[in-house]
């Protein structure tokens, strides 16, 4: 079985600013979004893999540019789907930047920013008389913002 999702959000972003005669605002749209997948394949054996991308954004004096990062779980449900065993990454590819361009008519300053590269996780989780969730609600999975990417 194959489930696939996708989000998008377009957006305008208008920064309004001023120092000393010099005009800090800026004015673009840009865009992210995501798209998963869910696959199941040999009994009760699940893979999931997630894409993120924020497009680039005008910011005052510059540019914040494009960020990608994508995450990949596996996970097996086990002993009569009353447990469930996970392994994870975030960021597989360790590709998470935020890459900033600024200038000016007297300075131009670059700045390249990543997050620490996040460690491979391994869960087991066992339910005492409860069902397996199925459903996004139910999970607390449901909107994200940018602030998630």
């Amino acid at each position: 079985m194959v489930k696939i999702g996708w989000k998008c959000k377009y957006f305008r972003n208008i920064i309004k600013g001023d120092y000393e005669g010099i005009d800090l605002g800026a004015d673009s749209y840009s865009w992210f979004g995501r798209v998963g997948g869910k696959f199941t394949f040999w009994k009760n054996t699940d893979l999931q893999t997630r894409l993120n991308y924020r497009a680039p954004v005008d910011i005052p004096q510059g540019q914040q540019k494009a960020m990608y990062m994508v995450d990949i779980a596996i996970s097996k449900d086990l002993m009569n789907n009353n447990a469930t065993f996970t392994i994870a990454s975030r960021d597989l590819f360790n590709s998470r930047r935020r890459n900033t361009e600024l200038y000016s008519d007297n300075f131009y300053q670059r700045v390249d920013q990543q997050w620490r590269r996040s460690p491979i996780v391994a869960t087991f989780s066992y339910r005492l008389n409860m069902k397996k969730q199925k459903n996004k609600e139910s999970r607390g999975e449901g909107d994200y913002d940018e602030s998630e990417m």
